[in-house]
């Protein structure tokens, strides 16, 4: 069988040499460059929408406050929901207090509900 056959001629060595003959001399500096016929001003590129939250209008000043967007926990006590003292939560409650509310549920599962 013949090579040539299956190769493809792009990979061939005659081809290959055919395309690589000619030779690009170097240029010694820019002086030699020659002149182009089309404008050499480069336009700026368009201006596009960016993506994501817009970035803030200005920089604020060494000397102003900054705004915080949450609010510090200094201006609110927690209740707990269990026994309704002030300082805690539920997650922390050691039960002492008010009244408890153990023993809540029904004591039915929770579970899908079948329409006949």
């Amino acid at each position: 069988m013949d090579p040539e056959v299956w190769v493809n001629q792009w990979y061939w060595l005659s081809i290959w040499n055919d395309m690589y003959q000619h030779t690009i001399d170097p240029i010694n500096g820019r002086s030699m460059w020659p002149r182009s016929d089309y404008p050499t001003t480069l336009l700026l590129p368009k201006h596009h929408k960016h993506v994501g939250r817009p970035k803030r209008k200005r920089k604020r000043a060494a000397d102003e406050p900054t705004q915080s967007t949450s609010l510090s926990r200094k201006y609110f006590t927690i209740t707990c929901i269990k026994c309704h003292n002030k300082g805690h939560n539920a997650r922390t409650c050691k039960g002492h207090g008010g009244p408890s509310e153990v023993g809540k549920g029904s004591g039915q599962k929770k579970g899908k509900v079948v329409v006949v």
